[in-house]
């Protein structure tokens, strides 16, 4: 079963999205969830400030809110292969730290043996939600130094290899449409826009 989490620096899950079937590619996960719904959504309801943006791994696409490591195509640069894909690695490591805390301290995660999905989504959500009681509520997860050591070369991003066949057979309404749409444009924006990232973090 697939899990979608959005994690923050502080190892606390902001959004969680469970059900899909594991051999969803993350891609379609990701447009079939509340949160891109959210994030798509125009003006005062807009989710993320124009400045913001999440981390994700190359089985996401690049778009204006959502950064993901250049792609190791034999072309990379110094700045884009060392410098822009590890640091964005040094952040998105956060969500392995979480699921591992998780599965470490919920041990039922490594294996759950039921039936009825809608009782594996409700343990899952459930195991992430206490997971964000023990952090709100003081238990230390991490030591601060732990947390801020450097991730090794073979945890950088960058060099996975990902199915793009996405398959977008949905028959979409006209919400989706929209967000289809939005999301479109954002894509197109993206490539710029992690240009400019790049550039602005090396001055």
């Amino acid at each position: 079963m697939n899990v979608q989490a959005v994690v923050d620096n502080q190892l606390l899950v902001r959004h969680l999205h469970v059900g899909e079937v594991g051999s969803m590619n993350d891609k379609r996960v990701f447009r079939r969830s509340p949160l891109c719904h959210d994030i798509l959504k125009v003006g005062e309801e807009r989710l993320l400030n124009a400045d913001e943006h999440l981390l994700g791994d190359g089985g996401y696409t690049l778009t204006d809110f959502m950064m993901i490591p250049f792609p190791n195509d034999a072309r990379l640069t110094e700045e884009q292969a060392s410098f822009f894909n590890k640091k964005l690695s040094q952040c998105r490591v956060r969500v392995e730290n979480a699921f591992a805390r998780g599965k470490g301290k919920w041990r039922r995660l490594k294996f759950l043996h039921a039936r009825n999905p809608a009782i594996v989504v409700d343990h899952i959500t459930a195991s992430f939600m206490l997971h964000n009681f023990t952090i709100l509520n003081g238990e230390k997860l991490w030591e601060d130094d732990e947390l801020a050591r450097p991730i090794r070369n073979n945890q950088v991003l960058g060099n996975q290899v990902f199915d793009d066949n996405e398959d977008n057979g949905d028959d979409l309404n006209e919400e989706q449409e929209a967000d289809q749409e939005r999301l479109d444009a954002a894509a197109f924006n993206g490539v710029e826009y992690r240009l400019f990232l790049m550039n602005h973090i090396l001055e």
